[in-house]
């Protein structure tokens, strides 16, 4: 029997930093707005046969184990001692390798890792308790230097509206907003920068600077309100003018702190401009990724595409984390 699990990248829209776990624990409380997109970390496992002492981990490296605490890769690692299987196993992870594009790369291969040990041992599947555990997993081994919204992103699929309490995320519905986000997606692209980096190093930087934990308190104030005015708007237009604004607010917050932005990537950010472009938003945590673009029309977009800009489409992926038993 083997376990084919796949699960999305997510682009996080509004509400990205407020969802870390130190900042909540202040008493704070906060929102995200984000979605999943196509493109999928997949990962296969199956139980290895009677005999068998040694099990066999392929994902950019490969490593035998005989026993959970000796393997390299971190987060395997952890999710493997975290379900105690009790037998070896053989697992396989191929995909997209986006790890440090702030596309949620390391949390999408959790989630679906996540899965397939779930399912092996027989226990809950439910994607909000993969998510969970997912998050509980990350979040111990980066000691608190990610959050959690990218595991709900990526393992529900769609546009989700995810509130957050201390050590708590609870999935909310709106149906006007959720119509409002997959609309405005359809405009949207992603805009290489050439340039990767850790997040757990960015976001490491600022924990607990207070500057930054007010830059925190204003994007979290930002997607609040919008959130709040969501069901008011008369319109389509006037709608997707706040979102614009409400993104764009929360990204002025975002550059202002500590290892976000450089020079090149203002200076690039300036050059998307130039093309009739309007630059959203820096996803993840900064330093490098993807700029989030909305494109003035077609042919600024090709024009883009034309003079050597990596310039990728956006599509929702509705489904997350996907799971299948194969015999």
């Amino acid at each position: 029997m083997i376990i084919l699990c796949q699960c999305p990248l997510r682009v996080s829209l509004l509400g990205g930093g407020t969802d870390l776990d130190w900042y909540l624990r202040r008493g704070k409380r906060s929102s995200a707005i984000g979605f999943a997109i196509k493109g999928n970390n997949t990962v296969a496992a199956m139980k290895r046969d009677n005999g068998c002492d040694k099990g066999i981990l392929n994902y950019s490296s490969r490593e035998e184990y005989s026993s959970e605490e000796v393997i390299s890769h971190p987060l395997l690692r952890a999710a493997m001692m975290e379900m105690d299987l009790g037998f070896p196993i053989e697992l396989t992870s191929f995909g997209v390798p986006e790890g440090g594009s702030g596309l949620g790369g390391s949390s999408s291969f959790l989630v679906a890792v996540v899965g397939a040990l779930l399912t092996l041992k027989g226990l809950d599947t439910a994607k909000e308790s993969i998510c969970k555990l997912a998050s509980d997993i990350e979040v111990r081994v980066t000691n608190g230097s990610i959050g959690r919204q990218d595991h709900y992103l990526a393992g529900l699929g769609g546009v989700q509206i995810l509130d957050f309490r201390q050590d708590d995320v609870y999935v909310r519905e709106i149906h006007s907003l959720n119509l409002l986000i997959e609309n405005y997606a359809n405009r949207l692209v992603l805009v290489a920068t050439g340039m990767k980096r850790s997040a757990c190093s960015v976001l490491e930087s600022i924990r607990d600077d207070d500057e930054c934990v007010k830059r925190l308190d204003k994007i979290a104030g930002i997607t609040a309100d919008f959130i709040k005015a969501a069901d008011g708007f008369s319109n389509m237009s006037d709608a997707e003018n706040a979102l614009d604004n409400a993104v764009l607010e929360c990204w002025s917050e975002k550059k202002k702190m500590r290892g976000v932005v450089s020079e090149k990537l203002l200076n690039l950010e300036r050059r998307i401009e130039d093309y009739g472009c309007k630059v959203l938003k820096l996803l993840g945590a900064g330093g490098g990724g993807f700029f989030l673009v909305k494109g003035k029309d077609e042919r600024s977009i090709e024009s883009m595409r034309g003079d050597g800009y990596e310039v990728r489409d956006i599509q929702i992926n509705k489904d997350g984390l996907t799971m299948q038993v194969l015999d």
